[in-house]
């Protein structure tokens, strides 16, 4: 029998959640060593997969008796690798739960959370040691949700849910680790002393998973516990082990900023009231596979807290028909699709309404998701079911009278609830900095640069005037073309068309912050990549970037996300064209703000996953505080009014916070006249679809004022 052909089969199996065709692979792997026990000891030996599926199957003796044969081969050997530990713990807990001993497993479990979440969150964990940790802390928070219903009304039903709320941020997530990073770097820089140590604790901590290794699968083989050189790599182990400890200690006690922020111990719910002003409230989304679990926080009192009856695969199904007329592809604006208000509708009554005590009176809602949702911003839920008013001449019209969530409270997103600390724990910026630099209308190719700008009409039919109607983007107008070059001077103008409104949009915020335009501002040929990396951009409070970006393949080689700036048969420079997400890592801000007034930029890497995971998260790392990102491929005209009004409410009343200018800037341009043709002047679409309206997202701090 190949025994290793049929256990990575079992692994396989239990990868995809078949752990009934998982133990049938390890019933017959098992049964071909009844003959030679040194293989079986080999195969069975500390083998937390095999374990789980017995217990999966309800086999608990044979689970048990492994538990068993496993701790002791720790205490022979005196192991303590932390994460071993804390696997078999949470074992032995599935083992008390399904024996019915509820306290006794939670106390188990609660042994062992910290440690598997420490290998969830590592980026360079061993895949199977990252999807086990996974499988039992989801089985842990379904222990404690089949528990809460009888708790509930007591004491410690709130500690349940303060629980499950710090395991919200259990899941490694890159915008987090970008920000942690980007914090933890700018603390290290500043002393050498922290730099030398966090490099010999990086790699003491490399040297010990080797030897560990090494231990484990030389011990394991022999079975002897005092063989001379298993000792040795044993002593070299300890002494590595003490000395990152001490070394752990000593930047946690002369470095506690450092720690805090590259290792965020999971916020617990008064935590987060502690940072909380009076106007703001702190919501949680977090979806499980058949469930959502709400929080909504106060800064005083109870959260709310609601779990529903809505799964991962649900919710990704009704995010799907919003984003039908989100992100539409099309070729005019006839066949933009009305928006699904009875679904947006549907999101919120199930999960917004049953926490609104808790967030309801707030002014500023703070929204952490973890899950589909977090493809759609919460902006277009109406808080009334309604219909939109039809028969008027004026598309779209009928959406200006819908409740949307955005007209009760500003809304800002952050990528974990640990990044609230990490922000608002940040120095205040230096108030010296110069206000702004920003960069648009770059020119792709020669024709551009000696005709007229040519933009892309979705608006007309062929043959019809095109009116003032331009995307910034390619994928919006998707019909099977396809780019096949990888340098921008090759791209056909169709496809990349030239945004001439934003170099307008860059001129107005410029004068609206008060920035010099002939040293902040780069519009057409000058703006380059060259004119990015050559400037001091951590001297700039607002950063903003008004062209194309493009997500990995939309051009042939493109491997990351990136925005596009002028070519390089314009400019003469030896460059491409595109500041990559690579290249945005190397820089150096201390920024309030990045708009990246482009389409997608609040897109991931290209698989759809972990929004803000692709150009935002290299923002973040490269120091911003806060990004004003896109959802989806932007129609200019609307971009232009939205991010200009942003910028004039808070020059007007610098008591707006950047969250709460952008509110009163949506507000405006769903009440306002609309989308004019430019050959006849007559409006000929109201702005307040969605679709227009609602792709530009804050992730981080939405609460730096104009001062």
């Amino acid at each position: 029998m190949d025994v290793g052909w049929t256990r990575d089969g079992a692994v396989q199996d239990q990868i995809a959640n078949d752990f009934p065709a998982a133990m049938d692979a390890y019933d017959r792997a098992l049964s071909g060593m009844q003959t030679n026990p040194y293989l079986y000891r080999l195969y069975t030996n500390r083998n937390p997969d095999l374990i789980l599926c017995l217990i999966k199957n309800q086999r608990i003796p044979e689970a048990e008796k492994l538990i068993r044969e496993a701790n002791g081969f720790s205490q022979r050997f005196r192991l303590e690798n932390p994460y071993d530990v804390a696997e078999i713990r949470a074992l032995e807990a599935m083992v008390l739960h399904a024996g019915q001993k509820f306290s006794a497993a939670r106390e188990r479990f609660s042994e062992a959370i910290p440690d598997l979440i420490t290998i969830i969150k590592a980026p360079d964990s061993d895949f199977q040691k990252r999807r086990r940790a996974n499988t039992l802390l989801h089985f842990y928070i379904d222990m404690l949700l089949e528990i809460y219903p009888q708790l509930k009304e007591q004491a410690n039903g709130a500690d349940i849910v303060n629980e499950i709320f710090k395991l919200t941020d259990a899941q490694y997530n890159r915008v987090n680790s970008a920000l942690g990073e980007s914090s933890a770097r700018a603390a290290s820089l500043t002393d050498p002393e922290l730099a030398k140590l966090v490099r010999e604790e990086q790699n003491a901590g490399k040297k010990i998973r080797s030897l560990e290794a090494t231990l484990y699968n030389a011990s394991a083989a022999s079975g002897v516990a005092q063989n001379e050189t298993l000792q040795a790599i044993k002593r070299n182990i300890q002494s590595l082990i003490e000395a990152r400890a001490s070394i752990i200690l000593r930047i946690e006690k002369d470095f506690p900023k450092y720690t805090n922020y590259i290792r965020p111990k999971p916020p617990g719910i008064a935590q987060i009231q502690g940072l909380l002003s009076s106007e703001e409230a702190f919501i949680v989304i977090w979806t499980l596979k058949d469930k959502t679990c709400v929080w909504a926080i106060f800064p005083e009192g109870n959260p709310a807290f609601a779990v529903v009856d809505l799964g991962k695969e649900a919710v990704r199904q009704k995010v799907g028909l919003l984003r039908r007329a989100l992100r539409p592809k099309v070729r005019m604006l006839s066949e933009i699709p009305d928006f699904d208000l009875e679904t947006a509708y549907e999101i919120y009554e199930r999960l917004l309404r049953p926490v609104e005590l808790g967030w309801r009176t707030a002014r500023s809602l703070l929204v952490v998701i973890n899950g589909p949702l977090d493809q759609i911003p919460l902006a277009v839920l109406p808080t009334k079911k309604v219909k939109p008013v039809s028969g008027s001449a004026i598309r779209f019209e009928g959406y200006r009278q819908v409740p949307w969530l955005i007209r009760e409270a500003s809304i800002t997103r952050l990528p974990s609830t640990a990044a609230l600390l990490t922000l608002r724990a940040l120095p205040a910026p230096d108030p010296a900095r110069e206000p702004f630099a920003g960069f648009g209308d770059p020119i792709f190719n020669l024709t551009q640069l000696r005709g007229t700008p040519v933009t892309q009409s979705i608006l007309s039919k062929p043959g019809v005037p095109p009116g003032d109607f331009a995307v910034r983007g390619i994928r919006i107008i998707d019909a099977g073309e396809e780019l096949d070059n990888a340098t921008l001077s090759s791209v056909c103008i169709e496809q990349l068309c030239r945004l001439p409104e934003t170099a307008d949009e860059i001129r107005q915020i410029a004068a609206s912050l008060r920035a010099d335009p002939v040293r902040d501002v780069f519009l057409g040929k000058a703006a380059t990549e060259a004119a990015v990396k050559s400037q001091d951009l951590s001297r700039k409070k607002i950063l903003a970037f008004a062209t194309h970006a493009l997500l990995p393949g939309d051009l042939d080689g493109l491997t990351q996300p990136a925005l596009a700036f002028s070519a390089p048969e314009v400019t003469k420079l030896d460059e491409d064209g595109l500041l990559t997400l690579g290249e945005i890592l190397t820089l150096n801000l201390d920024a309030d703000l990045v708009l990246l007034s482009a389409c997608d930029t609040g897109a991931g890497d290209g698989s759809g996953t972990e929004a803000v995971s692709g150009l935002g998260r290299a923002f973040f790392y490269a120091g911003a505080r806060a990004l004003l990102v896109t959802m989806w491929p932007v129609e200019t005209s609307s971009a232009r009014l939205l991010t200009t009004g942003l910028f004039r409410y808070q020059q007007e009343n610098n008591s707006f916070s950047t969250a709460s200018a952008l509110q009163k800037s949506i507000l405006k341009l769903i009440a306002g006249p609309g989308l004019k043709d430019n050959t006849t002047g007559v409006i000929v679409s109201s702005y307040a679809h969605p679709f227009f309206w609602a792709p530009f997202v804050i992730i981080g701090e939405g609460s730096y004022t104009a001062h």
